[in-house]
């Protein structure tokens, strides 16, 4: 029999259906956007696909949106425990997980998506003078941005102006 981390589990769990004080709720929309990119996931990578996988597209579908980082932490609390995922794993990926970046003259790699490049006219991406910040933040942002390109789903970037904010197009 699998030990249950206790934490995980509550009457909280059980009855979470909205947020207090949350500006939006998760429509069926959301939800088709998880389970299509969750079906994609898994038709790449059949055998890789697992219950981290899940949450990190559960992250972006349910918990982004949200305002509060104590909301998208009760939030994450109850999709983990749904996944089975231990307390560990999930303080982890809701407070300390950053993708990791590697970019080669025909892709791009970000976190758990790979993004391939039309042509290598952009290989300036590659050099070093890049002046990005690989903070959490900006990298989680960049992340998400990626699997949106990868998904085709619509984004967008709001910024001052000389911020960066471009238009990324997918094939």
């Amino acid at each position: 029999m699998l030990a249950v981390d206790q934490k995980l589990e509550s009457d909280q769990d059980i009855s979470f259906s909205s947020l207090p004080k949350s500006n939006r709720l998760n429509t069926t929309r959301d939800f088709i956007k998880w389970v299509s990119r969750i079906a994609l996931a898994a038709s790449d990578a059949p055998l890789l696909s697992n219950a981290r996988d899940v949450f990190l597209e559960a992250q972006d579908c349910f918990m982004a949106l949200l305002p509060k980082a104590k909301s998208r932490f009760d939030v994450g609390q109850s999709i983990g425990a749904k996944l089975g995922m231990t307390k560990d794993k999930v303080d982890f990926f809701c407070l300390n997980y950053k993708p990791k970046i590697h970019l080669s003259a025909l892709s791009m790699t970000v976190g758990r998506v790979t993004l391939n490049r039309k042509s290598q006219a952009n290989i300036q991406l590659c050099q070093p003078k890049t002046r990005f910040a690989h903070t959490r933040h900006a990298l989680l942002l960049l992340e998400r941005v990626a699997v949106c390109a990868r998904h085709n789903e619509p984004v967008l970037l709001v910024g001052e102006t000389g911020t960066g904010t471009f238009t990324i197009k997918s094939e």
